[in-house]
């Protein structure tokens, strides 16, 4: 999804995403160190753009660099967070057979949830 990163950029996200690792109790160490410190260049926005959307690490703690970026990217994954896109009920159902409310989620998750959302909510407004 982002491909054409400035090297600033990438520092300043792998930056963010060190802090987020360190901050983030959601997740065993083995799930963080995957999740923030292995992501790919292209996958750095939203992994740092989730952790600040769900309140890990603030906006400003993200370098200058790649401030702007993050923040824009939060903003669109809690858009879609807060949209109310009712999910089939069927669906809603079978997921809350297999989920344990007490589970940690995983930044990744979340993201993943959210354009999902995001998809549906743009695909409905059309």
């Amino acid at each position: 999804m982002y491909h054409d990163l400035t090297k600033s950029q990438k520092r300043a996200l792998r930056a963010a995403a060190q802090l987020a690792h360190d901050r983030d109790r959601t997740m065993s160490a083995e799930d963080r160190e995957a999740h923030y410190l292995e992501a790919r260049n292209a996958d750095l926005p939203i992994i740092v753009g989730g952790a600040v959307a769900i309140e890990i690490i603030d906006v400003d703690d993200v370098p200058e660099a790649a401030r702007e970026l993050v923040a824009d990217v939060a903003e669109r994954i809690r858009a879609v967070i807060d949209a109310q896109v009712q999910k089939p009920e069927v669906a809603v159902s079978d997921e809350e057979l297999d989920e344990d409310p007490n589970a940690a989620v995983s930044v990744a998750a979340i993201v993943r949830e959210a354009e999902a959302l995001y998809d549906l909510r743009v695909r409905a407004a059309r």
